[in-house]
């Protein structure tokens, strides 16, 4: 039951920590028309990037320095670090460097969407 816990204190953490990138992508995305196929790429680079779908440790080193962007793929990798049963202080240090890469995107989240509330501004809202 302490690793359902422990898996469910990760689940937390990768979901918080994917928040600032997920809003600046977003006000980045949808400034531009059509977001929906930008977003059909995007996508699923992400999900490859955090390690989800293809393990970080076998990926070529610009995909993993890439992935090492990505606040989540710390989780992930600490995830299967549990699942393995390689668990050592690297799963606490996993866990700083998810929360520290959120903490950078912070900013430019909040510009993004500050940039995406103005242009909507601007533009004005019409009736569908």
């Amino acid at each position: 039951i302490a690793v359902a816990f422990a898996f469910m204190g990760l689940t937390a953490v990768a979901a918080l920590t994917i928040v600032p990138l997920a809003i600046a992508l977003a006000g980045v995305v949808h400034t531009v028309s059509e977001s929906w196929r930008i977003l059909g790429v995007v996508r699923p680079v992400i999900m490859i990037l955090l390690g989800a779908l293809y393990p970080r440790a076998m990926m070529p080193l610009i995909a993993r320095a890439l992935s090492f962007l990505i606040p989540p793929s710390h989780v992930v990798e600490a995830v299967q670090r549990v699942v393995l049963g390689v668990v050592h202080t690297d799963v606490a240090l996993l866990i700083a460097l998810a929360t520290a890469t959120a903490a950078l995107y912070t900013p430019m989240s909040v510009a993004s969407i500050r940039y995406y509330e103005k242009k909507k501004v601007r533009e004005g809202v019409t009736a569908a």
